[in-house]
C-alpha cells in the first residue's frame, strides 16, 4: 500500500524544515500575543501541510484550552497523540497537557493517569516536569479535602451529640 504523500512533501518541505517550524513558531506567536483565533487559524494550516507532525495538533488544542474549548482541545491533543514519529519528549508534553485539559473537564482520575504517562515517558523533560508540579497540587488538595471532609463530620457529630439539628 502506497502511502498518501502530504502537501508539505508534494512541495518539497519535510516535518523537520525550517518553514514548517517557522509556522508553527507564528502560530505561538500568535498565542502569546493573546489572540488564540489567529492561532488557530496558522496551526489548522500547519496541520494541513503535515498531518503527521504532533506539534500542529498540539498548538491547536493550546490555543483552544485559551478559548476555554476543553472538549476541542482534548480532541486536538489525541490526534498529537496518534501522530507518527514524535519525540519521547513531545509525547510527554502532549500527555501533560491532555492531563491539565482533563483536570478543566472535571476529569480528575484520566488526568492523574495523563500526569503519570508524562513523567514516564520523559522524567526530566518539561512535560514530566509541569505534570509533577500538577501532581503535588492534586495531592495537596486531596489532602485538604480528606481533612475538610473529616472536620465536617466530627463538626456533625458533636453537633448531633449535643442536640444541634444540622
Amino acid at each position: 500500500m502506497v502511502k498518501k504523500a502530504t502537501f508539505a512533501q508534494l512541495l518539497g518541505i519535510g516535518t523537520g524544515d525550517p518553514q514548517l517550524q517557522f509556522l508553527g513558531e507564528a502560530g505561538y506567536a500568535w498565542l502569546s500575543l493573546g489572540d488564540p483565533a489567529a492561532a488557530i487559524m496558522v496551526f489548522e494550516g500547519l496541520t494541513f501541510l503535515a498531518p503527521n507532525a504532533a506539534v500542529g495538533f498540539l498548538g491547536w488544542a493550546e490555543a483552544l484550552v485559551a478559548q476555554q474549548k476543553l472538549k476541542d482541545a482534548e480532541e486536538k491533543i489525541r490526534a498529537a497523540l496518534r501522530c507518527e514519529n514524535t519525540d519521547r519528549q513531545t509525547l510527554a508534553y502532549c500527555y501533560f497537557m491532555l492531563g491539565r485539559t482533563l483536570i478543566g473537564l472535571g476529569k480528575a482520575q484520566p488526568a492523574q493517569a495523563a500526569y503519570e504517562t508524562a513523567c514516564e515517558l520523559d522524567a526530566a523533560g518539561p512535560g514530566a516536569v509541569l505534570a509533577k508540579a500538577d501532581l503535588a497540587i492534586m495531592s495537596d488538595n486531596m489532602k485538604r479535602l480528606t481533612a475538610r471532609t473529616a472536620f465536617s463530620n466530627s463538626s456533625n457529630r458533636q453537633a448531633t451529640n449535643c442536640g444541634i439539628a444540622r
